[in-house]
């Protein structure tokens, strides 16, 4: 049986999904590492280039981000943000932007 990828809604909700618990922020690593850990257990497939896909997903979502500009996204609609300064390492959630487009996406 040929396992498909989950889209990119899929994974920023999983995201999503991390981050809710930790107001402070993830450290990056960790909070990729932990997106795996929930697609293993939920039996999904992951990909070579699945490191890329999570920051994809973190960039498309983070006003500071060159991809979320090329998305021409109104600046108070990211999820994401990096903790301190962009480049920290660290994301954290925007929680009450994030459930809103929860509701929206699931």
């Amino acid at each position: 049986m040929t396992q498909t990828q989950p889209t990119k809604a899929a994974w920023a909700l999983r995201l999503i999904s991390v981050l809710k618990d930790h107001p402070n922020g993830l450290a990056r690593r960790t909070a990729i590492d932990a997106v795996r850990r929930q697609a293993v257990k939920d039996n999904i497939a992951i990909a070579d280039e699945f490191d890329r896909t999570i920051q994809y997903a973190f960039n498309s979502h983070n006003a500071q981000s060159l991809v979320f500009r090329s998305l021409a996204m109104p600046a108070d609609a990211d999820l994401f943000y990096p903790v301190g300064r962009k480049g920290s390492g660290v994301w954290g959630l925007h929680e009450e932007r994030a459930a809103v487009w929860v509701r929206k996406h699931s």
